[in-house]
This record gives C-alpha cells, structure tokens and sequence, in this order.
C-alpha cells in the first residue's frame, strides 16, 4: 500500500465567505438570490448554477483588486 500525499484543499464557499468577512444575507443580496440559496450551497444541498458561479468569481476579483478597502463592507450586487 502506497502513501499518497493529500490533495491540496480548495476553500469552501463558506470558507471564502468567512474570510472576507461577508454574511450568507450580504452575498445572498449581492448574487440577487435568498440566504436560504447560499446556505444550500454551502452545505452541499444544491450546486450552484454556472451564471452564479461567474458572478461570484467576478465579485471575489473586485474584492481582491480593492483589498485596501475594507472587505467587511457591504457588497455591492455584481451586474452580469
């Protein structure tokens, strides 16, 4: 039996939400779905649509292009 080295972990969902330090209601309202919606992809109930996954990641470059600002802001909804 061989070892085999762990795979590298990618951060969950609410794992990167947690970091920027932005609730379930903040992105929720930025990605103009309900809280009800990110808490089922958080947990793995339901898999986030393709449109919502591009708004995200365009939302976590904004945030990441202004990490001089504070990231607890609000989040402004990303238009898309």
């Amino acid at each position: 039996m061989t070892k085999t080295e762990p795979k590298p972990h990618a951060p969950t969902l609410a794992e990167m939400r947690s970091q920027l330090g932005v609730s379930q209601r903040a992105l929720a309202r930025a990605l103009n779905v309900s809280p009800r919606t990110v808490f089922r992809w958080e947990h793995d109930l339901n898999r986030m649509h393709p449109v919502y996954t591009l708004k995200l990641q365009r939302m976590l470059d904004a945030l990441l292009k202004n990490r001089h600002t504070d990231a607890r802001e609000p989040v402004e909804p990303v238009n898309g």
